[in-house]
């Protein structure tokens, strides 16, 4: 940037400090015992001018400092004087020269240009603030602040205040004081002074010099403007000069004209100074240029201006981009080191190498902290970080580190990071004993903050009894303990929450069982009637620590411990299951499970008893006959085996349709006269055996037709339809019952042309009727319905005149015949003849 010449010389008469002066607020100044002379320097030949002066310095100064000491915050003071840029001007600041006094070396500052309503008080910012690098000595001086190194300051018509506020150390070690003008002042209004933090008692706003509690005197500071007026230029570019850490995306860079100006011409590159013209001398008055930036570049431009009268060679402006932060970084948690939980963390990122630049490598944060530095490569492993599992746990990024500087922060990323902490105690005799028990087996389940579950198993010491595990520290509702062994009740504790890096003692006391109590609920239960002997399945309930059983079956009571043992001590079951020929029916039988485990042994067990069912008739028949010869088959004859066992029979009951009809002791019965019934399946029977103790399930069932008689009768008549009553017909009828049994009946009507059959099988029949030199009739499909008279009348047609025979042999009129052993032969078909 441009390196102004000194505009002045400075001729200071000054003594030693001799003291300090306070004000009653305690705001402090100072003061010399001579006054400052002040004499303007000879200007060289170049444009930049003093275009605004109030350069009087006395010997009094006053407090403005902004103290780098947290502590000292609250002490910051801020001074401001005002002036005015007259109607139709346009300045470009490029120095301010001004008279102070630092108790120590000041190497920066801060400049603020406000705005000024009218005579009033600063408002808002117009410029500003910058920090500038600046040389101040140590007492009284001439100082100078280079404003082109922030790239000057551009005003047009207005008023303005200009704040000077140097930074420094500690407040009373290190302040720095601005030295005033004439008393009253002589310049618009007096200068203005405030405290933002309010740590000197008088509020923090703007306030007159002369403000009663400041007590300072009506006065302005000494300083001057120095720069461009009026002239053609380019002012006020965006980004600033020596900006740092310009975003590469942005799409242009842009400045303002003074209205002087008739034509420009832009230069922009990466070179110093710019020698790549992008733009030559155009009237286009763009005020701005679309630039491609890449990362970490400096680039340098500037913008020459002119009009009829004069040139003007632009300031050379420059800013840097950012350094490339590194990208897409992550970061995620595991178990690197195999140490058994999560608690390493993986970083990786995509490079930032940018050409051109010397990457040195990457320095890595975790919450906020620094804690590698310079990392090669695009990954880092970070070992046992510390225990966060609160979302969205430790957060990490990286910073690319290059000769020229660092880059922004990468993208954070976060990882829950797991730790362990520590269960023990020891296994004893419950319930609160000291009696070791070892070779208990300890189970531990629960969840981390995350949700993520956990479970351990481990077994006590056999000796003893003691237990040690490390397990990922739980989330607030705690793991679940479990001790367990067998023939002892679980000793279970829940909620027990453990911190990472804590050690929690969790006894466990498991009381033993004790013997068992004997088994209930027996199936079939004690004194069951008529239990099915098939398949039987005997069924109890045990006591939840019996450990063996043994189970005694007898016909005889009580079973006997040594000869009925049916099952000898096995493990605990709950059933026992028979074949299907196992057990006898009619029988009863008794039984008895008993218990043990390691603390005893229980023989005194109820014993229960059964009967199995009473045996039914077997291999049940019926069959249906003419046992009483008249001709019905509807007798039957019944047949079953016996259901005899041990039990005293009282006989078998029978039964037809669901109606008892006979009981007996013997293993057949002949039923007579049946109910009439063809339809399929016929009636149905079955036989239920008798005994003392009950009665037995049904027999098996079986089903008989029983036939039956109707009777048929009718008169035979001349037909075709006369009253002309025929004797001697022959009647003959055959059909099938409704089971297709054939059968056939013959009758011959009497004196009166009557006949009647008492006895014919129900069926369907076919009626026929003969009689010489009559012809047939036949009647088909007749129902005979049983103990029904059905009634049937027959027309036989008579044959009638004959008619002379037909057909000669020899035939009429025949020749030649020959006479030997001549026979004659005719036809009577259909003569009707004797």
């Amino acid at each position: 940037m441009k390196n102004f010449t000194k505009l002045f010389l400075m001729i200071v008469s000054l003594m030693l400090l001799s003291n300090f002066t306070w004000a009653q607020t305690g705001v402090p100044f100072v003061t010399t015992d001579e006054a400052v002379v002040y004499t303007p320097a000879e200007r060289g030949t170049d444009a930049t001018v003093v275009i605004y002066s109030q350069m009087n310095p006395q010997s009094n100064s006053y407090l403005s400092s902004d103290y780098t000491n947290p502590a000292d915050d609250i002490f910051d003071s801020e001074i401001a004087d005002d002036f005015r840029v007259q109607t139709g001007e346009t300045w470009y600041i490029s120095e301010i020269n001004l008279f102070g006094a630092a108790s120590t070396p000041v190497t920066s500052v801060n400049v603020t240009f406000y705005n000024q309503p009218g005579t009033g008080l600063p408002t808002t910012i117009e410029a500003g603030p910058f920090t500038v690098p600046v040389n101040f000595t140590q007492w009284f001086g001439l100082e100078t602040i280079d404003l082109s190194q922030v790239g000057g300051v551009t005003l047009t018509t207005g008023n303005y205040w200009i704040s000077i506020q140097p930074v420094v150390g500690s407040q009373g070690v290190d302040d720095w004081y601005w030295v005033r003008n004439t008393i009253p002042h002589s310049f618009r209004t007096e200068a203005a002074w405030r405290n933002p933090t309010g740590g000197w008692g008088l509020g923090t706003s703007w306030m007159p010099f002369s403000t009663p509690g400041l007590g300072w005197p009506d006065t302005d500071m000494a300083f001057e403007l120095v720069g461009y007026m009026g002239l053609p230029m380019a002012h006020t570019p965006d980004p600033g000069d020596t900006d740092i850490n310009v975003d590469p995306a942005l799409a242009a860079v842009t400045w303002l004209l003074t209205p002087e100006v008739d034509e420009i011409q832009i230069f922009f590159g990466t070179e110093y100074p710019p020698v790549n013209m992008v733009q030559d001398w155009t009237t286009s008055l763009t005020i701005s240029l679309p630039v491609s930036l890449d990362w970490n570049l400096e680039y340098f431009w500037r913008i020459n201006a002119r009009n009829a009268v004069i040139e003007t060679t632009g300031d050379i402006w420059g800013f840097t981009t950012q350094i490339q932060p590194p990208g897409s970084f992550t970061a995620t948690a595991g178990d690197y080191d195999a140490g058994g939980v999560d608690n390493d963390v993986l970083m990786e990122w995509v490079t930032s190498v940018v050409p051109s630049r010397a990457l040195k490598g990457y320095n890595i944060f975790q919450n906020g902290i620094q804690i590698a530095t310079e990392v090669p490569g695009d990954s880092y492993t970070l070992y046992d970080a510390p225990y966060n599992m609160t979302a969205p746990g430790n957060e990490y990024w990286a910073v690319a580190v290059f000769d020229e500087g660092v880059s922004l922060p990468s993208n954070s990323a976060f990882a829950l990071v797991n730790g362990l902490g520590t269960f023990d105690g020891v296994s004893y005799e419950g319930p609160a004993t000291t009696t070791i028990v070892g070779g208990v087996a300890v189970h531990i389940e629960g969840m981390d903050p995350d949700g993520t579950t956990w479970i351990y198993d481990l077994t006590t010491d056999a000796v003893t009894g003691a237990y040690s595990i490390d397990v990922i520290a739980s989330d607030a509702l705690g793991y679940t303990i479990t001790g367990s062994k067998f023939q002892y009740d679980d000793d279970v504790h829940a909620g027990v929450v453990l911190a990472a890096a804590a050690t929690v003692t969790q006894d466990l006391y498991l009381d033993p069982w004790g013997p068992p109590v004997c088994a209930i609920t027996p199936a079939p239960e004690d004194e069951e009637q008529d239990v099915n002997p098939a398949d039987l399945l005997l069924e109890w309930d045990l006591d939840v620590i019996t450990v063996e059983y043994r189970l005694l079956f007898s016909e005889e009571f009580p079973p006997n411990e040594t000869d009925d043992i049916l099952v000898d001590w096995s493990a605990a079951a709950e059933s026992y299951l028979f074949g299907p020929t196992d057990l006898q029916m009619n029988t009863q039988y008794f039984w008895k499970v008993q218990v043990r485990n390691m603390w005893g042994e229980v023989l005194t067990c109820d014993t229960w008893g059964f009967t199995t069912t009473i045996r039914p008739p077997g291999t049940f028949t019926a069959t249906q006959l003419d046992d009483d010869g008249d001709g019905e088959i509807n007798d039957v004859l019944l047949e079953w085996e016996t259901s005899e066992n041990t039990r005293a029979l009282v006989g078998y009951h029978l039964f037809e349709n669901g109606t008892e009809i006979a009981m007996t002791t013997e293993l057949s019965y002949t039923a007579y006269n049946r109910i009439y019934n063809m339809t399929a399946p016929g009636n149905e029977y079955w036989a239920v055996a008798e005994f003392d103790e009950g009665d037995s399930d049904e027999s098996n069932h079986d089903f008989a037709y029983a036939n039956g008689f109707g009777t048929v009768n009718g008169y035979a008549y001349e037909g075709p339809a006369t009253t002309t009553k025929l004797v001697n017909v022959a009647v003959h009828i055959e059909g099938l019952d409704p089971q297709l049994g054939a059968w056939s009946y013959d009758a011959v009507t009497d004196g009166t042309g009557y006949y009647e059959i008492e006895d014919v099988i129900a069926g369907l029949y076919d009626f026929e009727g003969s009689l010489w030199q009559y012809n047939d009739e036949l009647v088909t499909g007749v129902t005979v319905s049983y103990a029904t008279l059905t009634s049937q009348d027959l027309y036989l047609d008579p044959w009638g005149v004959p008619n002379c025979v037909t057909v000669p042999d020899p035939y009429d009129t025949e020749q030649e015949v020959d006479p030997v052993d001549l026979t004659l032969g005719w036809d009577l078909t259909g003569s009707l003849m004797n």
